[in-house]
């Protein structure tokens, strides 16, 4: 049992039976059955907290590994996007994303596709690669982003 916040910052307690601990860009994760969800979750262990011993024995279930490939073991809610990235930037959208969502090279700069959550969680991802990486499509992520960056921005106004 443990005290979790998820990424939303919502707290809760959980009682699980762990299966798994996995690294992952550079955080730990807790694959384990929830007892309160009756399924797998992931747990990232920065999240955890005041983590309790149950003397409660479980009999292990036929567990096989949570996919952890992109953000689609967080939520299935993604969309596919085109982005336009510097050849600079291009070992570290390998690293993240791998080498085949790059899709065109035209000399020092890249076309990739990848699927992101259409929201903050998403553009973070991309806002780690800094003005290195462009959105190129669809229109409405594109338009999505640049709010989000203008929420940003807002922070940092004299008004």
């Amino acid at each position: 049992m443990f005290d979790y916040m998820d990424k939303d910052g919502e707290a809760s307690v959980r009682k699980v039976e762990p299966y798994k601990v996995i690294f992952k860009e550079s955080s730990w994760y807790l694959q384990a059955f929830s007892l309160e969800r009756n399924d797998y979750r992931t747990f990232k262990l920065a999240r955890m907290s005041q983590v309790r011993l149950s003397e409660n024995v479980f009999i292990p279930k036929n567990f096989e590994a949570l996919p952890m490939n992109g953000s689609d073991w967080m939520t299935k809610d993604t969309k596919q996007v085109t982005i336009k990235i510097d050849k600079s930037i291009k070992d570290k959208v390998i690293e993240r994303f791998g080498e085949e969502y790059i899709i065109a090279d035209n000399g020092n700069e890249y076309i990739a596709k990848y699927s992101i959550v259409d929201n903050k969680h998403g553009y973070n991802v991309l806002l780690k690669f800094g003005d290195k990486c462009e959105i190129i499509e669809p229109q409405s992520v594109r338009e999505n982003f640049e709010k989000y960056l203008q929420s940003i921005l807002y922070k940092y106004s004299d008004d």
